[in-house]
C-alpha cells in the first residue's frame, strides 16, 4: 500500500492500492473536490470513506499529539457513505469528506484505484 504523487496542484493525482483493507492516509487540506478512477483491469468492490484530522504538513511533535483517530463518513440523513464500484468508472468522491484534514478509503476487496484532487 502507498501513495505516489504526480503533478502538483493545481491537479494532483494519488495512486493508491487498497489491498482488501484500507489506504493509506490522503491528505485532503486544499482541496475541494476530486473523482476515484477505476482501471479497467480492477475487479468490483465497495468502497467506504473515514476521515480523520490528518497529520501531513504538522511537525513531529504536533503529528504525535494529534494522530488522526478515523471516523466513518456519514451523510446528513445519518447513512454512512460508502460507493459500490465497477472497472472503467470514474466516481466523485463524497464533497463531505473535503471537510476534514484527510481521508482512508477501506475496501472489501483487493483493489487499485487512482484519486484525482483539485484545489
Amino acid at each position: 500500500m502507498g501513495i505516489e504523487r504526480h503533478s502538483p496542484a493545481p491537479m494532483q493525482a494519488i495512486c493508491d492500492t487498497t489491498i482488501g483493507g484500507t489506504s493509506t492516509e490522503i491528505p485532503m487540506a486544499g482541496f475541494a473536490g476530486g473523482i476515484i478512477i477505476m482501471p479497467a483491469v480492477t475487479s468490483a468492490a465497495t468502497l467506504t470513506f473515514y476521515v480523520g484530522g490528518g497529520t501531513t504538513g504538522r511537525t513531529k511533535q504536533d503529528q504525535a499529539a494529534y494522530a488522526p483517530n478515523y471516523t466513518q463518513l456519514y451523510d446528513d440523513t445519518n447513512t454512512a457513505i460508502s460507493r459500490t464500484v465497477a472497472q472503467a468508472r470514474a466516481y466523485r468522491i463524497p464533497l463531505e469528506a473535503f471537510a476534514a484534514g484527510s481521508l482512508k478509503i477501506v475496501s472489501n476487496v483487493q483493489v487499485t484505484v487512482e484519486v484525482l484532487l483539485k484545489g
